[in-house]
């Protein structure tokens, strides 16, 4: 019987990219490197500037991901100091915040992601006063209400939108001032998680032609 070479280094590459998790922090309004390593946001991130960019890092081994965070609709104003510590994240990381008012909603793009995946994207708002910090998030679509006010329940302050599929490797998030809001909506940490292939993705076929051994097989 002949048995058919696997393309070892082909694979390793496809497990590889599943599992990765980006991790991504809405810093004040000049570009700032936090003490940890993973909460580098990259250069000329800033909250009130249309098409400033922001990059993504790996959270388990700190390394560089292909993913991109672009503004397109800017934020009302951004602060550095400002958010509390709901202990999902690093404090320096929720400390720090953009925010939406409700004439100023916002508007970003996560771009380079993998059209054939699906990702679980999570974000969390905490801004440092009791009261009800309504903010609505929008992705593809469907909207989901987080309270970033400090509120008592971490679990107001997070959300997730689970099995997203991005449009071209392109996901488009709005965030806005919740009707409930006492004034101004808040976003710190952005997180993603790569799923890896959807359910209608197509199956990954080994062809011989991958394999240096391919043609020693059939002879």
């Amino acid at each position: 019987m002949c048995r058919l070479p696997i393309n070892r280094t082909l694979l390793l590459e496809v497990i590889m990219a599943v599992g990765d998790r980006g991790l991504l922090n809405f810093q004040g309004l000049i570009n700032e490197q936090l003490s940890d390593s993973l909460w580098y946001t990259g250069t000329g991130n800033q909250a009130t500037t249309i098409g400033s960019k922001s990059s993504f890092v790996e959270a388990a081994s700190g390394a560089a991901l292909p993913w991109t965070m672009e503004l397109t609709d800017a934020f009302a104003s951004g602060s550095g100091s400002a958010g509390f510590a709901v202990g999902f994240y690093d404090s320096v990381a929720e400390d720090r915040l953009w925010q939406v008012s409700d004439a100023n909603p916002a508007t970003f793009t996560l771009s380079g992601l993998d059209s054939s995946n699906t990702y679980d994207v999570i974000v969390e708002g905490a801004r440092d006063l009791v009261a009800n910090k309504a903010t609505d998030i929008t992705l593809n679509g469907v909207i989901q209400t987080l309270n970033a006010g400090n509120n008592g329940d971490p679990n107001l302050n997070i959300t997730t939108f689970s099995g997203v599929s991005p449009v071209s490797g392109v996901i488009t998030i709005d965030v806005e001032q919740g009707a409930a809001s006492t004034g101004g909506g808040f976003i710190n940490v952005l997180e993603i998680i790569d799923l890896g292939p959807s359910a209608t993705a197509p199956a990954l076929i080994m062809s011989p032609i991958q394999s240096p051994m391919a043609s020693r097989a059939f002879r």
